[in-house]
């Protein structure tokens, strides 16, 4: 999967207000509409980096175990919904490319990772379950699915904390 990864310069998705912003740091797949993206989450105010964020722009039953969304927040900056203000820049990218809607999993024991699905907005689709390989140990793994609807910004009204979604 990672052997046509490549390196991007200068790609910056910035919004208007938002106290964050996205660096690509690398591009993986054959086009547009199947290329994953890779970012660093930077601070407005300072250029720190504070966590990672992917878009994978395709909806394959492959796909479905990690979903279309993925992030991590340095747990010095955990709290100030870094994560979800990402998601919100990746959703610019999925409206973009006509996705309508974005998968997004995450462990069921991780509480901070379903709160920021919440805070999108996002509704519980289903338990996924998968058996892991012998040389990963094994036994079965269990993520939760959950589906985030995009608006186009025409048909976007407050809320979320004065988020336009």
């Amino acid at each position: 999967m990672w052997r046509n990864r490549r390196r991007m310069q200068q790609d910056e998705i910035r919004r208007a207000g938002f106290p964050v912003y996205l660096v690509c740091r690398a591009v993986s797949g054959a086009g547009e509409r199947t290329e994953a993206r890779y970012y660093h989450i930077r601070l407005t105010e300072n250029d720190q980096t504070v966590g990672r964020c992917e878009l994978h722009p395709q909806h394959e039953p492959e796909q479905a175990f990690i979903g279309n969304i993925g992030y991590c927040i340095k747990p010095a900056h955990r709290g100030h919904h870094y994560a979800a203000l990402a998601c919100f820049l990746l959703a610019d990218i999925a409206l973009a490319r006509g996705m309508d809607y974005l998968t997004i999993t995450c462990d069921p024991d991780n509480a901070a990772s379903r709160r920021t699905i919440e805070f999108l907005g996002a509704r519980f689709r289903q338990r996924l379950m998968r058996s892991l390989p012998a040389e990963a140990g094994g036994g079965m793994q269990e993520k939760l699915e959950y589906i985030w609807r995009l608006v186009p910004a025409q048909g976007r009204k407050e809320g979320n904390g004065g988020m336009l979604w």
